[in-house]
């Protein structure tokens, strides 16, 4: 006889009898299914077709019913025992569903004197736990106990097991195989076996949110987009590429400062971390032969190995995540993690998958797989235990961590209900806790009025979504077949009202429909991870401008971004016109095209004191406005001038504030009604603190004034 299997799979009423071409068996259109031992009933066959690789009996299974946790065969006439893979009926199955859930903790609990396991599995027939003490060669193994009417596995083992390697032997179907733990708060190097840790350890370690300013609201928030490894995998500090690199202090590299004392220098209010939950495609023993950014996860309760300095030691990753927060508070920066809870690497060989196939992945109408987020899998967020996951994924982050916002990824592949039961959790913990979501309306099976996309805004009152019209109207359309296009403050003076709508955060009838209800919810940006950078952006469309013309240029646009209603957002580099060699994606494109080019900032320092200026300005703007700042938009007006240049009047009850882009090549003067103070322009903060009533506006650059105070 061969080695091929057999296989039989339940779907659609049918079990599907897979039987390889070179394997004999009967003609018989009678079989048996068996409950474990046991004959359950007499099935028939009702037709046969041929594949190329097998032949495929279709067996009547109307009639039969499967329990979850049980094992069922079909018995052939010449006795082979087929074990029959039922997990479909866990396919949108409503009932399914809403019967096996759990409220409780999963996981590992630690205690000095036992550990306790749960895991959810409902189809499983056994799971044994396997665990190894540490510098202990002998595995020790538990059959977990097993909840039918809920699929929860649990074991409670006696003793202190901490630093103990563990995963489970799961039986599903007859066969066997090995999981780690889908709630793992560590695990060694490339994610192979999960850890016992006390994660108290971690929550008692410093977060130092003492240091922090009192948080004014979003608006007044400045974010700083950056990646872990590309802030110091360029320079020669002692942990480059690390959770510790980027928090590493008293170096310099071109004479200029290295990750937190360059934040420090630039002072944004938050920094946002591309993914830094564990992810699946970098070695984390040779990260110099792989890159990526980590929008391929793994695992949704512990952090990437590669960024640790030590990978295999269960706390090293750990303690490093939150000693870098802590750093970083202590500079009065918050912290927000870019989170990829749309989908998974992998959704067969996901942990979540092997566990319970057939639940945690969304489907089409068809039953295929919903792949709206390009990367072949979306997580069904929908689903009682996938929406309990994401909220006890973030809950860990906010309570363990001390982490003060989140950057969902695609946030439109997850449903409404989830995130407003999300910011709901969160908000009870952490008031100034910040959610912001790419709300582009992509092509998923979620319905309309499901969709976490800026469309439905006005359901999801505690998010912050990209305005992608805010980045195509200041600098134009960011498709890699439309780069020449110009924007507003590329040039393009078309946009006069349409650059008047996205400064007023897109809740205004000016040019295009409102996008939202509140300025809040307006995240103003023209340049993130994704797609060219400014500066490449700004070579192509004004192909025949200068050097210093493309960088002034940068210069408004920076500012355009501190000042519009919303929130503010920058990504590493825009603010000195880091290129990427004029590639769109730049994810898996390694250390040298994605890493801080520390030669290109120190040529110029002039453009990274123009941003640092730039955001004391804004600073120091919020505090004038005081009480008027959360409704600017009621003092705010628009005047056109020569070219089609622009003046912003802040009119406060006892001052006027300007600010005039003049995006075009011609230089001219500008009469004010009153006398005003040149604060700020394209060379920065202003010395001269004499009083002005005629301004002279050169080419392509910004200014701003402030009146003199009146009663």
């Amino acid at each position: 006889m061969n080695n091929e299997k057999l296989n039989a799979i339940y779907k659609n009423n049918l079990i599907e009898l897979y039987i390889p071409l070179n394997f004999y068996l009967s003609n018989s259109t009678s079989f048996y299914l068996y409950e474990g031992e046991n004959i359950s009933k007499e099935l028939s066959s009702n037709s046969r077709v041929q594949s190329n690789n097998d032949f495929i009996v279709f067996i009547d299974a109307k009639d039969v019913s499967f329990i979850p946790g049980h094992e069922y065969f079909i018995a052939t006439k010449d006795n082979h025992f087929i074990p029959i893979d039922y997990s479909s009926m866990a396919l949108n199955n409503k009932e399914f569903e809403e019967k096996y859930r759990y409220d409780g903790k999963l996981g590992l609990t630690y205690t000095k004197t036992k550990s306790t396991f749960r895991v959810f599995s409902p189809f499983s027939s056994q799971i044994i736990l396997i665990i190894q003490k540490h510098n202990s060669k002998n595995k020790e193994s538990y059959i977990m106990n097993h909840n039918y009417d809920n699929g929860i596995f649990e074991i409670s083992i006696n003793g202190d097991y901490e630093l103990a390697k563990y995963y489970f032997l799961v039986t599903m179907f007859s066969s066997t195989f090995k999981v780690i733990d889908p709630y793992s708060y560590s695990v060694d190097s490339n994610s192979r076996n999960s850890y016992v840790i006390d994660i108290s350890k971690i929550r008692e370690l410093p977060s130092s949110r003492e240091y922090l300013s009192p948080y004014l609201g979003s608006t007044s928030s400045i974010i700083y987009e950056l990646n872990v490894r590309d802030m110091t995998s360029l320079s020669n500090i002692k942990n480059k590429g690390k959770y510790l690199g980027l928090v590493e202090k008293g170096n310099k590299e071109k004479d200029v400062k290295v990750g937190i004392d360059y934040l420090k220098e630039i002072k944004p209010t938050h920094v946002e971390l591309l993914p830094i939950l564990d992810f699946q495609t970098i070695d984390d023993n040779n990260i110099s032969s792989t890159y990526n950014w980590g929008y391929d996860p793994l695992l949704y309760f512990t952090f990437e190995g590669s960024y640790s300095t030590s990978p295999n030691d269960p706390y090293s990753r750990l303690k490093e995540v939150k000693q870098m927060i802590s750093s970083l508070h202590k500079n009065d920066i918050r912290v927000i993690l870019d989170v990829v809870y749309n989908h998974v690497y992998s959704n067969i060989y996901n942990p979540l998958n092997l566990l319970c196939p057939n639940y945690y992945f969304r489907l089409n109408d068809n039953l295929t797989l919903s792949k709206g987020s390009g990367c072949g899998n979306e997580l069904e967020s929908r689903n009682y235990m996938v929406r309990k996951l994401i909220i006890d994924s973030t809950t860990n982050l906010v309570t363990n961590y001390d982490i003060d916002g989140l950057r969902f990824d695609l946030i439109t592949l997850i449903d409404i209900d989830t995130l407003n039961l999300l910011a709901n959790a969160i908000k009870h913990i952490k008031k100034d806790f910040i959610f912001i979501g790419e709300g582009w309306d992509l092509n998923t099976s979620l319905r309309y009025e499901e969709k976490a996309s800026m469309n439905n805004a006005s359901k999801l009152p505690d998010f912050i979504f990209f305005n992608d019209r805010f980045r195509d109207i200041v600098k134009g359309n960011s498709s890699e077949s439309m780069q020449h296009v110009k924007g507003y403050l590329l040039g393009d003076t078309n946009y006069f009202d349409g650059f008047k709508h996205v400064f007023l955060g897109s809740t205004n009838n000016i040019a295009f429909a409102p996008l939202f209800e509140n300025v809040y919810q307006s995240l103003n940006y023209v340049e993130c991870h994704d797609n060219f950078t400014l500066y490449d952006k700004i070579k192509v469309a004004n192909e025949s401008c200068s050097q210093e013309e493309i960088l002034s240029r940068i210069k408004l646009i920076n500012v355009a971004i501190l000042f519009s209603l919303g929130t503010a957002y920058f990504h590493m580099g825009q603010e000195f016109g880091q290129s990427k060699d004029m590639l769109p994606n730049t994810y898996n494109a390694g250390d040298l095209i994605n890493g801080f080019n520390f030669e290109v900032a120190s040529s110029r320092k002039k453009m990274i004191e123009f941003f640092s200026g730039a955001i004391k300005t804004k600073k120091e703007f919020v505090t004038l406005a005081g009480k008027y700042y959360k409704k600017l938009e009621e003092i705010i007006s628009f005047d056109s001038l020569p070219g089609g240049a622009i003046k912003i009047t802040y009119n406060f009850p006892t001052f006027n504030y300007y600010i005039i882009f003049n995006p075009t090549n011609d230089m001219f003067m500008h009469s004010f009604d009153e006398k005003v103070q040149h604060i700020f322009s394209n060379n920065g903060i202003e010395k001269n603190k004499e009083y002005l009533s005629l301004a002279m506006i050169e080419p392509v650059s910004v200014n701003i004034y402030k009146s003199k105070g009146r009663k």
